[in-house]
């Protein structure tokens, strides 16, 4: 049996079995027989590729068999085809398996308010002129890997029951999509214009994706929940737990879930769901804009923003699951590729740099806060890429100690909380030692010097009994009752240029000097907490 059309010598196409040419070459009356055998089920259409033409592909849409009204093009293939002119599939059902792989439409692709009952591929396909998929209907997912767009697109709101598989296709002019999925596969696609994507329920992989011009993925403001689409998204049959859970936290809020490798210089995310988005290898992630309510996940007490590299890193170091780190919505979806990988604490606070330096170049100082707090707890936890010498050693353990007494004491400067508990554990700390040693008399001890030494009677005072050390707890409780030391203790604390004068020992003058610096210091931090919580 030939596989050359005999319709033409130039013509790739396969003819139609049972005849000497492919489908685009059949003579009225053969072309009649095949889609009167089509249209009662006797063959399936072989168009693989046929070139096509706008009248052609009208009389195969006009020929096939109705449903409800609408022609049904059942386990067509379309593999190869050449469509020279518009091909006009609106509101054609297509049962079975459709493929319309390294196909090449020369003119407007028309597949308005279309219906895929099976998975659908345009996998290598060409489009030189639009695309429109406006209203329709895929059933078990579609798939443009590989494709080429060379014309702007602008598609309207269609549905995928499944994925929509964009992986490594290149769009060479402008797009704008709105599009309800399970999840869409964009890895390594190159965006080389503007991207304009709208998103419901989608879990959206951008890994190695490259966005040539200002773009733009967001959420729907009001979301028009197909329920098909929902139950298919929160379907729990998965035998794997995290899967299951994970599926079961998800909503309509769109979510990206990779940007792994990207180059995200000129994308903007708005109104996403990023508690499971990885960030490791992002090209350009300090221009990445986030604006519009982003949600990323928070840790364990609710009180900080961080990122699902985070979250894993905290979950492995305690295997037990029992710290809160990494609930469901955070996990990664099973279909990502490769894996997730686990990263050190170095490398995670590489990403959250870039981040914060992102919300601080957009004047968000509030915004860059969580961000420089996950930088700052990772820094803390980073151990050296390689065994230092002892020089190395000195210096990294010099910056951890640090690292550990700036978050210990303040938070890394965002918990104003914490710094004021320092400055009132100092003064109650020191109250009790100015008072049990620090003055000369602890009976009168802002007296002057001449006051000190003068005598009664003749006869010199002699100066208070001095206090054991450790004191007793009655010392203590004694020395806190003392509202002399507890002003010059206070007074000191936070005087930056005066202070309350007294008479001290050798001990107290120590003390004065460690609680001029720790107060100011303690009270500086606290301010430069709320500084960066409320200016914007």
């Amino acid at each position: 049996m030939t596989t050359k059309c005999g319709g033409s010598p130039d013509c790739p196409g396969t003819p139609v079995t049972g005849f000497a040419s492919c489908l685009g070459h059949l003579r009225d009356g053969e072309l009649d027989s095949v889609l009167g055998e089509v249209r009662g089920g006797g063959r399936a259409l072989e168009a693989a590729g046929a070139p096509l033409s706008s009248e052609r592909v009208k009389t195969i849409v006009a020929r096939a068999p109705r449903e409800n009204g609408r022609p049904v093009l059942e386990d067509a293939a379309f593999d190869g085809a050449t469509f020279t002119g518009h091909a006009n599939f609106r509101r054609v059902v297509f049962s079975g398996q459709v493929s319309f792989a390294d196909a090449t439409f020369h003119g407007n692709a028309d597949f308005v308010n279309a219906r895929f009952d099976d998975r659908a591929s345009f996998d290598d396909a060409t489009f030189e002129q639009s695309l429109w998929l406006f209203d329709a209907r895929f059933a078990s997912g579609v798939s443009f890997a590989e494709c080429r767009f060379k014309h702007e697109l602008a598609i309207r709101r269609f549905v995928v029951i499944g994925d929509v598989d964009l992986h490594r296709a290149t769009f060479e002019e402008s797009a704008r999509i709105e599009v309800a999925a399970d999840h869409i596969d964009a890895r390594e696609t190159d965006f080389k214009r503007s991207l304009t994507l709208t998103a419901e329920w989608a879990e959206i992989d951008l890994g190695g994706a490259t966005f040539g011009g200002p773009s733009v993925i967001r959420s729907p403001e009001t979301a028009t929940t197909d329920n098909e689409l929902r139950l298919h998204c929160l379907r729990r049959e998965h035998q794997v737990p995290a899967e299951r859970m994970r599926r079961e936290a998800r909503t309509a809020r769109a979510r990206v879930v990779s940007l792994r490798g990207a180059r995200v210089g000129e994308l903007t995310l708005s109104g996403m769901d990023l508690r499971a988005c990885l960030f490791v290898g992002a090209h350009d992630l300090e221009k990445l804009r986030l604006e519009g309510g982003n949600v990323f996940a928070m840790n364990p007490r609710g009180d900080r923003r961080t990122l699902a590299e985070e979250h894993g890193y905290r979950a492995r170091l305690n295997s037990r699951g029992r710290s809160g780190w990494q609930p469901a919505a955070s996990l990664s979806p099973s279909f990502l590729d490769p894996a997730p990988a686990s990263l050190d604490a170095g490398e995670i606070a590489t990403i959250y740099r870039g981040l914060r330096k992102g919300r601080e170049d957009s004047k968000d100082e509030p915004g860059a806060a969580d961000f420089y707090y996950g930088e700052m707890e990772m820094r803390r936890r980073a151990r050296p890429a390689s065994s230092p010498g002892l020089r190395g050693r000195l210096s990294l353990g010099a910056e951890r100690a640090v690292l550990w007494i700036y978050w210990l004491t303040a938070g890394y400067g965002l918990r104003g909380g914490r710094a004021v508990i320092c400055l009132l554990t100092l003064l109650v700390v020191f109250t009790p030692l100015f008072d049990l040693y620090g003055f000369r008399d602890r009976r009168r001890p802002f007296a002057s010097a001449v006051q000190l030494d003068a005598t009664y009677n003749g006869k010199r005072l002699q100066p208070p009994e001095k206090i054991a050390f450790p004191p007793s707890l009655s010392d203590v409780t004694g020395g806190l009752q003392s509202v002399e030391a507890w002003n010059y203790t206070a007074g000191t604390a936070t005087a930056l240029f005066g202070a309350p004068d007294a008479q001290l020992t050798q001990f107290g003058r120590t003390l004065r000097v460690a609680l001029r610096l720790l107060g100011p210091l303690f009270i500086a931090l606290a301010l430069l907490s709320i500084r960066g919580r409320i200016k914007r």
